[in-house]
């Protein structure tokens, strides 16, 4: 009755891209993003609130690296293979973690997946 919007497919194979909402800016060496939230009064209350209609979010260095890596070049296998090698010393990088920190940016919809570039 009430479809799926689900990407069907194979999670490890799909392309993240940054969705364009949000913009990111390093200060001090940690990653913020700033998502821009769209709404009837959002100009208006911009006005006397500066922030109004913004979250804004600080990623962790695992955040960081696959954040940049949303380009749409590389699949979350990809991502997974070059954090290895990226924390090779680290013992809790696991490809569970990645696809749950994937999972999240695509439903908090700061990211989309493509099945092809």
């Amino acid at each position: 009755m009430f479809g799926s919007k689900k990407n069907k497919g194979n999670l490890l194979e799909m392309y993240p891209v940054k969705n364009s909402n949000v913009s990111d800016e390093m200060i001090d060496g940690q990653l913020k993003l700033t998502v821009y939230h769209a709404g009837i009064f959002r100009s208006t209350y911009e006005k006397w609130f500066p922030n109004y209609g913004k979250s804004f979010i600080n990623l962790d260095k695992y955040g960081q690296f696959v954040w940049q890596h949303c380009t749409g070049n590389f699949t979350v296998n990809d991502i997974f293979i070059q954090m290895q090698k990226h924390f090779s010393n680290e013992p809790d990088l696991t490809l569970e973690r990645l696809v749950v920190f994937i999972r999240i940016l695509v439903n908090n919809k700061l990211i989309k997946l493509l099945k092809e570039k």
